[in-house]
């Protein structure tokens, strides 16, 4: 295995890559510029807590490595794994645009809890109006407002 980190000296950073590109490392593991890594053969990219911000390089050139990782793996033909208890909106979108298909995913569930409880009023668990982005006590919540006449402070 091979691992790329940015607080790498050089000299370390060069084994790491002489490692895969050699073939002794089959898998890379890395942060955000990992998914750049030159690999041979590619056949899997992990992008584990999909949603959280510290994928998206805000200096130029600015990209989210989620997405960057995406198109990586169909120019490859890999797969790509996008991990989360709380999916990105994106991802939602792109899982009901069926861009993606989405296995075991948490949030078409309910949202998992520490000791095996779940949330009973999450999208897609059963008694709740619909397996949507948000879930039905919310949805009721900003219809009772709505029909109280309040709007957001933003409007």
């Amino acid at each position: 295995m091979a691992i790329l980190h940015s607080a790498f000296t050089d000299v370390e950073r060069t084994e790491q890559v002489a490692a895969y590109r050699s073939g002794k490392a089959s898998v890379v593991v890395g942060t955000r510029s990992g998914v750049f890594a030159p690999v041979r053969d590619l056949g899997l990219i992990v992008v584990d807590e999909e949603h959280d911000g510290s994928y998206k390089q805000e200096e130029t050139p600015r990209y989210n490595g989620r997405d960057v990782a995406v198109v990586r793996a169909q120019q490859a033909g890999a797969c790509v794994v996008l991990g989360s208890a709380t999916p990105s909106l994106e991802s939602r979108y792109n899982v009901e645009r069926a861009s993606i298909r989405c296995w075991n995913c948490r949030a078409h569930r309910g949202t998992a809890h520490a000791h095996g409880r779940t949330d009973r009023h999450a999208p897609g668990i059963p008694g709740n109006a619909q397996a949507g982005t948000f879930s039905r006590k919310l949805e009721e919540a900003i219809g009772q407002r709505l029909e109280n006449g309040e709007r957001p402070s933003c409007c």
